[in-house]
């Protein structure tokens, strides 16, 4: 016959084990991979300036990356990150198109404060790949 401790530390274990899982499960998905999926129409909206201006840099760039990642910051304000990955500009936040969403989408950015809901990533992931499909043009055409 077990005593009382020798029959309930397997059951809570198992109850950790079953917790861990079902929170695990639990995660949300992260929206979209970098696949390059924009259509032309969609593309001349999401990349345009007044695009980066009114949607991406009050609901994405501001309140996510500018603590760091803005021009303007310089030697201990920058917080570690490198001078020139700038996220201020269409042009230096659309350079690093296939890191800025593997480090977001890891959740290994940012590192400290808020982290995007999964609607501002899904909105980044629909900017990133309309940007890369705008910066390699439309090669369907180019086979014929």
């Amino acid at each position: 016959m077990r005593t009382f401790p020798g029959c309930v530390l397997p059951a809570l274990a198992g109850l950790l084990g079953l917790t861990a899982l079902v929170l695990a499960a639990c995660e949300p998905e992260v929206p979209g991979s970098l696949d390059r999926e924009c259509d032309d129409a969609r593309r001349a909206e999401v990349t345009s300036q007044a695009y980066f201006d009114t949607v991406m840099v009050p609901t994405i760039f501001e309140p996510h990356c500018a603590y760091c990642h803005w021009s303007d910051r310089t030697g201990d304000a920058r917080h570690g990150a490198p001078v020139g990955v700038d996220y201020d500009t269409a042009d230096a936040a659309s350079s690093r198109i296939s890191t800025t969403w593997f480090r977001v989408s890891t959740y290994d950015m940012p590192p400290m404060g808020k982290v995007p809901t999964l609607a501002e990533m899904a909105t980044l992931n629909e900017w990133l790949n309309c940007a890369l499909a705008e910066s390699i043009g439309d090669d369907d055409d180019s086979s014929q």
